[in-house]
């Protein structure tokens, strides 16, 4: 859960600490999978899009800057980008505050909780869409919390053919458990889901 820090105690700097690994959930129309080997044999082809237990990001050399209740700046070794501050489902979002981007595909995934506040259609473009980026980020006491989501699913029909898949590798997101009743009803189809969710951790300095 959120909560939101209302002090005036800014600006506020905040840099890389840690992470957590989240356990790899999977789940197929009968309920959910617990056998480790046969969850690592499904997403083998995918692993990459996975954090294992040895995973190594010790050197994320960037400063979140929360410089008022509003308004924060996120700074790399190249670039130093503003952002509207706006607190909202749960979670804060960092909606760019100078830039607009155009999108040729979707921008809403059912299986991720969050999405741009701002999504308009685009005149300029053939059937795509304008958006606001953000990053998606939960404001603890002295931290922030950056969730990162990873999916892999596929479905096959009732013969054991393959007729699509789909699959998106650490994601600024938070996996959406309500989605997994559309797995569990998909009728004549066997529909099968792994999922996980990580979480870099940021202290205040």
């Amino acid at each position: 859960m959120s909560t939101c820090e209302k002090s005036n105690d800014f600006p506020k700097k905040y840099v890389f600490d840690s992470y957590n690994i989240g356990v790899l959930k999977a789940y197929t129309k009968t309920g959910e999978i617990t056998d480790t080997p046969t969850i690592n044999d499904f997403i083998a082809e995918k692993k990459n899009f996975f954090w294992q237990s040895d995973l190594q990001i010790n050197n994320w050399h960037f400063e979140i800057e929360i410089i008022s209740d509003t308004i924060a700046k996120i700074t790399d070794a190249d670039t130093s980008i503003y952002y509207n501050l706006i607190r909202k489902n749960g979670i804060v979002y960092f909606q760019d505050k100078n830039r607009m981007w155009n999108s040729d595909g979707p921008l809403t995934d059912e299986r991720l909780k969050y999405s741009p506040l701002y999504i308009r259609f685009s005149p300029y473009t053939n059937g795509g869409y304008l958006f606001i980026p953000c990053y998606y980020i939960i404001e603890t006491s002295g931290e922030l919390h950056m969730p990162f989501a990873s999916y892999f699913e596929k479905i096959y029909g009732s013969t054991g053919n393959l007729i699509s898949y789909q699959a998106k590798g650490n994601f600024n997101n938070v996996f959406n458990t309500t989605y997994l009743s559309k797995v569990q009803n998909s009728g004549d189809l066997i529909d099968t889901i792994v999922y996980q969710d990580n979480t870099v951790i940021l202290k205040e300095k």
